[in-house]
């Protein structure tokens, strides 16, 4: 074991100075870069960034076209299905008013009933009056037998 310390802040303090020196030098070279490749002028990058700008605006109006265009494609094509609808139903309703006057009409239905239902209209009638009623009702709403027999003995 070392008689080091365990934890000590001087410690860089007390190494030797020819540790410190022994790193390799660092020495920078200038590139070419700039001579191989030469920059834009700043007038022709503003002029792409303009065609971009164009180019992005074309396509956002191209797309906002092309969307209504879609949508009043839609809304014309439920409007039309709806007019077909509407015309459905008032040929039906047409149709049904003219069923149920041919229904409802007197002749048709006597006619119907003579040939479908072997039905015919009575030869003789008779009439039937009735006295009035014979059955009594007591004071707590029950059917009274002894005061109804005495209604039909009292009538004859």
């Amino acid at each position: 074991m070392s008689s080091a310390p365990a934890y000590r802040y001087d410690h860089a303090a007390t190494r030797p100075a020819h540790h410190l020196e022994s790193a390799p030098s660092v020495r920078v070279v200038p590139g070419r870069k700039h001579a191989v490749y030469p920059t834009l002028s700043d007038g022709a990058v503003l002029g792409i960034k303009a065609i971009i700008a164009c180019v992005i605006v074309f396509l956002v109006i191209g797309f906002v076209r092309v969307g209504l265009s879609s949508a009043a494609y839609s809304i014309a094509s439920q409007s039309s299905d709806l007019r077909a609808q509407i015309s459905d139903a008032r040929t039906t309703g047409e149709s049904l008013a003219v069923q149920e006057s041919l229904l409802s009409n007197p002749n048709n239905i006597r006619t119907e009933a003579g040939e479908r239902l072997s039905m015919t209209a009575a030869t003789n009638s008779s009439t039937m009056t009735l006295s009035a009623d014979p059955v009594a009702i007591d004071s707590a709403g029950n059917l009274s037998f002894s005061e109804s027999v005495s209604r039909l003995a009292s009538e004859g």
